[in-house]
């Protein structure tokens, strides 16, 4: 530190500047100590701030990391019978319990469904067991009473002499046995829901065809594709199979004439299903109409095919006879 002071002379004017010098020691000590000071009090901050990371990381960050780890861990098993590992006896360690306190729940209530679903997929076993009993019972009364029925036909044809009313009954016969045959197939599925169309038909036509003794002269081509129908199908189907075979068995051939019947059963685009029966025989009269008939088996077959099928039958006459009936199968 400096300080300054002007001296006049004789006359009163400046003369001299008087300059003392005062070393400021002290203040320059002060100066390096507080230096010292900040140096040591960032150097303090540093290591406090250093151990302060460290034991959180150790104490807090690695258990909730290690904690994520396991909870993933579980989460990927779907396994609740696994545990979280507990250290400690902070807040982590607490949430850690509640954790394995929920798994614990979470398996016991597991448990339990498993029991119960256990418990009650038996019941339903049993239960479909007991339908599925049912329904093969309910099949198999139904095609012996059809057949009882059939017998009693039969039997009553024994009583009656006018062949017309013979031709009746055995008519009706055929209708019956045809229904009986559905039930039976329905009875040897597994399902009890549908029937196979191919192996119906094959037996349908045989049986027929033995029925009118036409084995020797009509020869049957049958090209069925597989396909199965439901009970509210398969009836109103089988019945106009039934009853367009045995027209052309008994008119389509006189007097032992030779010829075939072709039976095709087709699936079509968007769910259509086609069913054509046809014979080479003599054909229709040109002026029949199979909509306004005393035939009661032509009537039979418009009325299922238009009102059962909700659709209608068509009727080519240009060779022989062929009915054509295109219709979607209900679900």
């Amino acid at each position: 530190m400096a300080g300054y002071t002007l001296i006049n002379d004789t006359n009163g004017s400046p003369a001299l500047i008087l300059r003392v010098d005062l070393p400021r020691e002290i203040y320059n000590q002060g100066r390096l100590n507080v230096n010292y000071f900040l140096i040591l009090l960032i150097s303090i901050t540093i290591i406090f701030n250093s151990i302060s990371i460290f034991l959180i990381e150790k104490q807090v960050l690695f258990r909730i990391l290690r904690l994520n780890k396991d909870v993933t861990q579980i989460k990927k098993s779907k396994n609740p019978s696994e545990q979280v590992v507990v250290e400690g006896k902070d807040e982590i360690a607490s949430l850690s319990i509640s954790i394995n306190d929920m798994l614990e729940t979470l398996k016991n209530y597991r448990n339990h469904l498993e029991e119960m679903v256990e418990i009650r997929t038996l019941q339903l076993n049993k239960s479909l067991q007991e339908k599925e009993a049912l329904l093969r019972e309910i099949h198999h009364r139904v095609k012996n009473n059809m057949q009882i029925v059939s017998s009693l036909l039969l039997l009553q044809t024994q009583n009656i002499k006018d062949q017309k009313y013979i031709n009746i009954f055995n008519d009706s016969n055929n209708r019956i046995l045809s229904i009986a045959l559905i039930h039976e197939k329905l009875y040897q599925s597994k399902n009890f829901e549908s029937v196979d169309v191919k192996d119906y038909i094959h037996e349908l036509a045989s049986n027929l065809l033995n029925s009118y003794g036409r084995t020797g002269n009509i020869k049957l081509e049958i090209d069925v594709e597989n396909i199965t129908l439901d009970i509210n199908n398969s009836v109103p189907c089988g019945l106009i199979i039934n009853e367009l075979l045995m027209n052309s068995l008994k008119y389509a051939f006189p007097n032992g004439r030779q010829g075939t019947i072709k039976i095709t059963f087709k699936q079509k685009d968007n769910n259509m299903l086609q069913l054509t029966i046809s014979d080479d025989g003599v054909g229709f009269p040109k002026d029949l109409d199979i909509r306004n008939t005393e035939s009661l088996g032509l009537r039979l077959v418009s009325n299922l095919a238009e009102s059962q099928l909700h659709d209608e039958i068509i009727l080519n006459r240009d060779s022989g006879t062929e009915f054509q009936i295109n219709f979607r199968q209900k679900k």
